[in-house]
């Protein structure tokens, strides 16, 4: 049944990665015309440790979820 568990992470961190790439390529609020580093929210904030910490977030869930299911 911990296999469950394990799946569930592992979703989570994909669902993760794949709705904030969706919303990067997507581009609604966010200018990229400038390069991903200078990507800034529209209050000014810089968008790219935001999205290092996603993704990392995320790989950590795949990576967990991975972990429980082959144990």
């Amino acid at each position: 049944m911990t296999w469950v568990v394990g799946l569930g992470l592992a979703l989570m961190g994909v669902g993760i990665a794949a709705i904030w790439t969706r919303d990067i390529v997507a581009g609604e609020q966010v200018d990229l015309s400038n390069g991903v580093f200078a990507a800034r929210e529209p209050s000014g904030s810089l968008l790219w440790p935001h999205w290092l910490a996603e993704y990392a977030t995320a790989a950590t869930l795949v990576a967990g979820g991975v972990g429980v299911i082959v144990d």
